[in-house]
């Protein structure tokens, strides 16, 4: 028995399956992959496909085997692979936010504390916002596991804030860093932050029911250095934050990168836990590992909490391969995915 899933990466980005690949100079194509894509007649793929420098697409196609022990293999394949071409990707770096938030607090091994457990967000700088309730939780307080949920759920942005100053912009990349993912960087949330505020985080403060601290964190500075020499200037005109036209390349220099195989390596160490070297994979315990499956599945539709109106966050909602005019997803499929989707990037 085999399943086959796919990862890509560009104007066109969603990311389903990862797995380790060595670095490459030259962008990596296999006939395998580039004879079934050239199988697809539609018209806008069959464009796209065509000019895959013009739309920076990426391809990468896991097929995973199982033997009768169920015991997984993997083989891959790739189409126009690049790990040093730049796309942005949005809203992929929650998927590793929520892993490193998971991870965070079983390192802090604090009694009392766990993802379910009220986390306040405090604001230490003039830029800084506080977060001291979470309406769409059932009891209204903010938490690690409510902010994964509506990240991983309909792609969130403020969670993703939240869980970037509970973890630390330092902390993130020293951790993503030392399990291996040495190109990508996390350096910005998505507040329209300078590159010197975004090294600041907040305080937090875990509490207990009646309100008691169970520990506190201070606010972080991260004095860490980050490797701006490469310029990352992509298309050639671009809306600026006042909404004016600017004909100049955006400049994507500062902002967050994930390489597409780095990507792959975060999502194997969740889906196929066993598969990944150990010094690669998040500490994240077994009910961790079922919460993050179960969220990386879910549709809106499924979860009383948050609760989403369904006729704006449809199943299909973040699920781009099976977007359709139905909104439905195909009867018999769940997809563990997280997606990506900004300036022009999907």
């Amino acid at each position: 028995m085999h399943i086959r899933l796919a990862i890509t990466a560009s104007f066109l980005f969603v990311a389903l399956l990862f797995i380790s690949v060595n670095a490459w100079s030259q962008p990596q194509n296999d006939k395998f992959l580039q004879e079934l894509l050239a199988a697809n007649n539609d018209t806008i793929f069959r464009n796209v496909l065509a000019n895959p420098n013009q739309y920076r697409l990426q391809v990468i196609y896991t097929r995973i085997d199982r033997n009768r022990n169920n015991k997984p293999s993997f083989r891959h394949y790739y189409f126009n692979h690049d790990p040093g071409l730049y796309f942005n990707p949005a809203s992929m770096v929650k998927l590793p936010l929520a892993l490193l938030s998971l991870e965070k607090l079983n390192q802090l091994n604090i009694t009392g504390v766990d993802k379910h457990t009220t986390l306040l967000i405090d604001s230490s700088a003039a830029w800084q916002t506080a977060m001291h309730k979470d309406p769409t939780s059932p009891d209204g307080l903010p938490s690690v596991a409510q902010y994964i949920r509506r990240m991983l759920l309909v792609s969130e942005n403020d969670p993703y804030n939240r869980l970037y100053q509970f973890v630390g912009q330092q902390q993130i990349n020293r951790g993503l860093h030392q399990k291996g993912h040495r190109r990508s960087r996390i350096t910005r949330q998505f507040m329209g932050l300078s590159t010197f505020q975004n090294r600041h985080t907040n305080a937090a403060r875990f509490i207990d029911k009646a309100g008691n601290v169970i520990y506190s964190q201070q606010p972080a500075y991260n004095t860490d250095s980050f490797d701006f020499t490469k310029e990352y200037k992509v298309g050639k005109a671009h809306i600026n934050s006042r909404d004016s036209l600017v004909n100049a390349p955006f400049d994507f220099t500062h902002h967050n990168f994930t390489p597409l195989r780095e990507l792959q390596q975060m999502l194997q160490s969740v889906l196929f836990h066993e598969s990944t070297p150990p010094r690669k994979r998040f500490q994240l315990t077994s009910d961790d590992r079922a919460f993050m499956l179960r969220y990386l599945s879910q549709y809106p539709s499924e979860t009383p909490a948050p609760l989403y109106d369904t006729t704006a966050y449809y199943d299909s909602y973040v699920k781009f391969f099976f977007r359709d005019n139905t909104r439905r997803m195909p009867p018999g499929v769940r997809v563990f995915n997280k997606v990506g989707w900004s300036y022009g990037f999907m």
